[in-house]
């Protein structure tokens, strides 16, 4: 090996680990709650103990996280209720917007909730009490069950666009990290923004979708829950007609889905699917119940995850404009191209491409 090669070799492998990009291209943070807060009308919640602040976005003195970049951000929130008699109920904001709610309705109830949004530098994000609401959110320093997390997935700089609502204009706009949108220079009629991106930067994309439910929808068996709310489409997989992911690329993905339960005599019973294949269940089984998981999983390209109500089961998901339960979220981790591979995705011995390509 050549002393060039050699020392390029060690730079690369000081500017990654596990394949991601180190240093400043890294946003997270992550806090929790150490003692039991009472709230009464509105307050932000100030989670006092720091596991992580990557960047230095979270400030533990307003409980604020303060976006040091623009790009696409994923967030989650979890809380447990320590009243007898009073609903827990608090909402993550962007700004002055209502992300998602939680809520817990029972004695010793606990819930969470994930989103993925964008964020021009200098956004706020952070976990308010619901307006008009009185109850205690309990945490103790060896009972840390309220927490607040967040991470940027892909950097982005609308700063250099003519538009503040691209997404909105192209909903299959690729991002990228480290992504500078450029103006749309014209290349002939047929030239999209989203053309001039991929002439620049090939296949470089951010997959990332967050999807909820803002009105109150009856599941019956093997319905497939379509939710009407998009905050993120970045890839264009998620279809608000269908319901279903169809993932743009292969590789390693994280999904998320939570949901509210407003019965009182029939369980709510969801299946994260992929393709036909059961990945993970949420169940609740008594009225005002909250209920989600996540899951890490291989999606190859143009296959399909949803999700689905459970065979033979009936009952209504519950969600309002002002609150904000039912969430799918999923973003690509690392792209893997099978191809490149003859063993199966389990077994440790594929070639993966980490991070964003």
């Amino acid at each position: 090996m050549s002393p060039i090669i050699a020392f390029l070799s060690v730079v690369l492998a000081a500017c990654f680990v596990n394949g991601a990009p180190t240093g400043n291209t890294i946003v997270a943070f992550s806090a929790g709650l150490t003692h039991t807060m009472p709230l009464t009308s509105g307050e932000t919640i100030r989670y006092n103990k720091v596991f992580t602040n990557i960047g230095g976005g979270y400030d533990v003195t307003t409980g604020n996280f303060k976006a040091p970049k623009g790009g696409v951000y994923a967030f989650t929130i979890h809380g447990y209720d320590a009243n007898t008699d009073k609903a827990m109920w608090i909402e993550l904001k962007k700004n002055t917007e209502l992300l998602v709610s939680i809520s817990g309705y029972n004695s010793h109830s606990s819930a969470g909730n994930s989103v993925i949004v964008y964020l021009s530098a200098g956004e706020t994000v952070y976990v308010q009490a619901r307006p008009n609401q009185s109850f205690s959110l309990f945490g103790k320093i060896d009972q840390v069950y309220a927490t607040f997390s967040g991470y940027m997935i892909g950097e982005m700089d609308r700063s250099q666009s003519d538009s503040g609502n691209i997404f909105q204009q192209f909903p299959n706009f690729p991002a990228a990290g480290r992504l500078v949108i450029l103006h749309h220079q014209s290349q002939g009629p047929s030239t999209t923004a989203s053309q001039t991106y991929n002439d620049h930067h090939g296949d470089k994309h951010v997959v990332a979708f967050a999807a909820a439910l803002t009105r109150t929808v009856t599941g019956n068996s093997g319905d497939t829950v379509r939710y009407d709310k998009i905050f993120t489409n970045l890839g264009g997989g998620y279809d608000r007609n269908t319901g279903v992911f169809t993932a743009p690329k292969s590789g390693i993905y994280k999904f998320d889905f939570h949901a509210y339960d407003s019965n009182t005599d029939h369980a709510m019973w969801l299946e994260l699917i992929k393709n036909t294949e059961l990945l993970v269940s949420l169940a609740g089984y008594s009225s005002h119940t909250s209920a989600g998981n996540s899951v890490i999983v291989f999606v190859g390209k143009g296959e399909r995850v949803f999700v689905q109500v459970r065979q033979d089961q009936s009952f209504p998901l519950f969600g309002q404009k002002n609150q904000v339960y039912g969430t799918c979220v999923g973003h690509l981790i690392g792209e893997m191209d099978m191809a490149q591979s003859d063993s199966s995705p389990l077994n440790g011995n594929n070639h993966f491409f980490f991070g964003q390509r």
